[in-house]
């Protein structure tokens, strides 16, 4: 009897186990917002259980456009006394054939909660445990169109073939690609690189995408509770990237650990990536940024940048060096370092700002200002604006301390000169003082002397409109004509010789003016 009974129950178990797979993976793809139909399944305890036909779609298309189709998927199963006494793998392999798949991976927001509860490092284990016992020993796919679709960007790969084994190394192989990554759209030929599939996480490796770019290694790790890890390690025009972000579950929200660190990157190939094609050169020598927070809410989180660049050149004009470090927490930007080094210049500027209003707000929010500047080029440094500034010569020191917010500013900016020039004229000495009140700004102090000449001015300009003014000039030279260089340029009559003194008073707005000249 219970030999005919189990002969009965060995014949009768596959419809039946067809019919229980077919409601299980309906209903686990129902939990995940996916509608799920399979057009025939075939299970046998002593086969690889098939389905055929099968087509997945998201509940929601105006939020997902996930979709994806497979003629067959082939999963086989490990010995049922292994599933049933041992803690070994429930599945052997997973094959999947004939694949068209996009998968969407930007997340609407009442698909942003992810409730997974915060465990401790023995239930993390446990649940990795767990994940991992139900994730296949080999996994292939062949010939599959797969295209990813991420915030601002898109992936496309076009008749892939990849394999996947814990016990041995693979190969993915795909005829074409297409990125599209802001203003980055680059079409790549055929690809191909070497695969792994070890504990729950997938290796490629020595993948050339494009001339200059080689994609050294990249990890996806699936088996980590409550989200997913990614680490890239590529050769990028001459120097090296590594690129690795964690999604994890923060108040019930998909949160982002990120950090990406590059070095001896050339700056000329990475413009033209982007869609960049003019007279450029440099080298970013070093470049760290982190992020850790909420995508929807990136202001909130906590981010840290550093960035060293050497030789840049934009049109022929540019700096030696440049060195950047700045922090973001909770809406509050502190630079603490920026640092531009030019032949014998250098500027240094510190401070911080909120963004408590966004960015767009930034104009009204609070901020700080240090700056601090040793020129003793003046020429190489103004030459950056083109002309007429690039005939300036001379030397230059500057120190200023500005805080402020919508319009309110205080503090102070000083600016000293000697042996200065403009268009072969000599300016022997020069000094500026601007102190800030509230909303006006006040010139204490503005002069340049080159010899007995001299030009003299002091005023206050109210910085909110309509920008009401109050200003005095004062100027005197033995020779006019040896300043004519300086309006070269203007339809102005030719002096020829004369001294000239000069006093000017008014004051008005933007749209009124009233005043006295001598």
């Amino acid at each position: 009897m219970l030999a005919g009974c189990a002969l009965i129950i060995w014949l009768v178990h596959p419809p039946v186990l067809s019919w229980i797979l077919r409601l299980a993976a309906e209903r686990v793809a129902s939990q995940a917002g996916l509608q799920l139909e399979v057009g025939e399944i075939r299970a046998h305890l002593s086969q690889p259980i098939v389905f055929e036909r099968v087509r997945v779609r998201a509940t929601n298309a105006d939020e997902s456009q996930t979709a994806v189709d497979a003629a067959r998927v082939e999963l086989a199963l490990v010995p049922l006394w292994s599933i049933l006494f041992d803690e070994s793998r429930v599945f052997r392999s997973v094959i999947l054939q004939d694949v068209r798949a996009v998968l969407d991976l930007r997340r609407g927001d009442n698909r942003q909660r992810i409730l997974v509860r915060q465990a401790n490092e023995r239930e993390q284990r446990s649940q990795r445990q767990r994940m991992l016992r139900y994730l296949p020993e080999y996994v292939a796919v062949q010939r599959a169109n797969l295209e990813f679709l991420a915030t601002g960007q898109s992936y496309f790969f076009e008749d892939v073939s990849a394999d996947f084994s814990e016990e041995r190394l693979g190969e993915f192989r795909a005829v074409g690609a297409e990125l599209r990554a802001g203003p980055v759209n680059q079409s790549l030929g055929s690809l191909k690189g070497i695969t792994a599939w070890k504990d729950g996480t997938i290796y490629f490796a020595s993948v050339d995408l494009w001339e200059g770019v080689k994609l050294d290694s990249l990890e996806v790790q699936l088996a980590q509770p409550g989200g997913v890890a990614v680490g890239v390690q590529a050769t990028l025009f001459g120097g090296s990237l590594r690129f690795d972000v964690s999604l994890n579950s923060e108040q019930g929200r998909m949160a982002v650990n990120s950090a990406v660190s590059a070095s001896n990157i050339e700056i000329v190939p990475l413009a033209a990536l982007l869609g960049y094609h003019g007279d450029l050169e440099g080298v970013i020598r070093d470049v760290k940024f982190t992020f850790r927070g909420l995508p929807e809410r990136a202001l909130d989180g906590q981010g840290s940048l550093r960035l060293a660049a050497d030789g840049f050149r934009l049109n022929k004009r540019g700096w030696e060096s440049l060195e950047l470090g700045a922090r973001m927490i909770h809406r509050r930007v502190a630079v603490s370092e920026l640092v531009l080094k030019q032949k014998e210049n250098t500027l240094a500027g510190s401070g911080e700002f909120s963004l408590d209003q966004g960015w767009l707000g930034m104009a009204k929010a609070p901020f700080l200002l240090h700056l601090t500047a040793s020129i003793n080029d003046l020429g190489a440094l103004a030459g950056l604006f083109g002309s007429p500034f690039d005939e300036m010569s001379g030397r230059m020191s500057l120190s200023g301390s500005i805080n402020g917010q919508a319009s309110k500013l205080g503090g102070f900016l000083t600016l000293e000169g000697s042996q200065m020039g403009f268009r072969k004229r000599p300016v022997d000495s020069g000094r500026v003082e601007v102190s800030f009140a509230g909303s006006e700004a006040q010139v204490t102090q503005c002069e340049f002397w080159s010899g007995e000449d001299f030009v003299r001015a002091k005023g206050n300009l109210e910085i909110n409109a309509p920008h009401t003014y109050w200003g005095e000039i004062q100027a005197r030279t033995k020779d006019f004509s040896a300043y004519r260089d300086f309006f070269k340029g203007l339809r102005t009559p030719e002096v020829r010789a004369g001294a000239v003194q000069i006093r000017w008073q008014g004051d008005g707005n933007a749209s009124a003016h009233s005043g006295a000249f001598n």
